[in-house]
C-alpha cells in the first residue's frame, strides 16, 4: 500500500482516464501488483476485485504504473539537483511537477545538468592552460619544452611532477583537443605526438594518441611513411 500512496491522486486519475478503467478497478489492480501477483493470476482469479479487467488492460496498468513511478523518482532527483544549485524557481518547479513525459523532463533539466568533469577541465583547474596554448601555437620562445613544462609543477594544485604525474600530460592533450576541435583531424595527432612525447615517455600515452590517427602519414613524393 505504501507504493500506491507514493502516487498522487492526480496520477491515479491520469492512469484511470488514459486507460479508461474505473478508479476502484485501478486501485485494486495496483494493490495486487504491489503484493507480487502476476498479470495472468490477477486476470484469472481476481476478476471480482478488478471489475473483470483482462490481461491486456492489467498489463497496460502495470506498464503505466512503472513509467510514472520512475518519472516521479527522477523528478525528485532533478529537483534536488537544481535546488542544490540555487536555481530552482517556482515556474521551473511547476513545469517539472506538471510534465508526464520523461523526454520533456530531461529537456527541462538539460540547462542545469552538471557537466562531466573531463581531463581537460581538470588540467585547466591545475593551471595548465598556458601549457596547452604553448603546445598548439608552436612558436619559438627561447625556452625548451621541458623547462617550460617544469614551471607548471605545483604541489598544492596536484601537479607534483610533470614527468611522473600521468594525469597531467593526458589532461593537457585533451585540453589541446578542446582548443583544436574544429581543426583538420590530421594535424592534431602529429602535434600531440611531437610535443607531449617530450613531456611524458609513457608508452600508454603514446599508444592512446596513435589511436586518434592510426594511419601513417605518407610522403607524396616517395609514397613511404613519413
Amino acid at each position: 500500500m505504501s507504493e500506491l500512496q507514493s502516487l498522487s491522486p492526480d496520477l491515479l486519475i491520469h492512469i484511470a482516464q488514459t486507460l479508461q478503467v474505473s478508479m476502484k478497478a485501478l486501485v485494486a489492480t495496483v494493490e495486487l501488483l504491489d503484493e507480487g501477483a502476476t498479470v495472468p493470476f490477477i486476470a484469472r482469479y481476481r476478476k471480482e476485485a478488478t471489475g473483470n479487467l483482462d490481461e491486456v488492460q492489467i498489463r497496460a496498468i502495470e506498464e503505466r504504473l512503472l513509467y510514472l513511478r520512475e518519472l516521479v523518482s527522477r523528478k525528485e532527483t532533478i529537483l534536488a539537483s537544481i535546488q542544490e544549485q540555487g536555481k530552482l524557481t517556482d515556474e521551473l518547479k511547476g513545469r517539472i511537477d506538471r510534465t508526464l513525459d520523461k523526454g520533456e523532463l530531461e529537456d527541462l533539466y538539460l540547462p542545469f545538468k552538471p557537466k562531466r568533469r573531463t581531463k581537460a577541465m581538470i588540467a585547466r583547474e591545475k593551471g595548465l592552460d598556458a601549457l596547452a596554448a604553448y603546445l598548439w601555437q608552436q612558436e619559438p620562445s627561447g625556452t625548451s619544452l621541458e623547462t617550460f613544462a617544469a614551471s607548471f609543477v605545483h604541489a598544492e594544485k596536484g601537479v607534483a611532477d610533470v614527468e611522473e604525474a600521468p594525469g597531467v600530460p593526458l589532461g593537457v592533450r585533451e585540453e589541446v583537443e578542446d582548443v583544436t576541435r574544429h581543426e583538420p583531424a590530421t594535424e592534431l595527432p602529429d602535434l600531440v605526438r611531437r610535443h607531449l612525447g617530450a613531456i611524458s615517455r609513457r608508452r600508454d600515452l603514446v599508444e592512446e594518441v596513435r589511436e586518434v590517427d592510426p594511419a601513417p602519414q605518407r610522403s607524396p613524393e616517395s609514397g613511404t611513411p613519413s
